[in-house]
């Protein structure tokens, strides 16, 4: 998962279509694989397995890392609003996957739409594009 965020984070394309690509893989990786990450951390919690809290540690920071280079990346090249914290969004990002993985686990039979990434992007890039005035 990590590798492919990777490279879509360091694509030769505009930021705002490496977002969209980033966060609908993202999102669709934590779908089809059932929110594995919280279980996991469920689990690392639980158990106190240190090693296993440190490789969850790893991955969520190079999740926020490859996420905040491409809001650089757009805040750079005058697309986003050049007053954002990039860390503040980064966070904010962040509470997406969490929230999704809270919510397949809690409310399995919900389902969840193909669109939900795309409302997500729709939040998103809210946030990010410019204040007029």
């Amino acid at each position: 998962m990590i590798e492919k965020m990777k490279e879509i984070a360091l694509q030769d394309t505009p930021p705002e279509k490496r977002l969209h690509t980033f966060m609908c893989y993202h999102i669709n990786y934590l779908i089809k694989n059932k929110g594995i990450t919280i279980l996991l951390f469920s689990e690392a919690t639980y158990q106190q397995d240190v090693e296993l809290k440190e490789d969850l540690h790893e991955i969520f920071q190079s999740i926020k890392h490859y996420f905040s280079k491409i809001i650089i990346d757009g805040i750079t090249l005058g697309q986003w609003d050049t007053n954002l914290s990039v860390e503040s969004v980064a966070t904010l990002y962040m509470s997406i996957p969490l929230t999704l993985n809270i919510e397949m686990n809690l409310q399995p039979y919900k389902g969840f739409q193909h669109d939900f990434c795309e409302h997500m992007y729709i939040l998103v890039r809210k946030v990010l594009d410019k204040r007029e005035g």
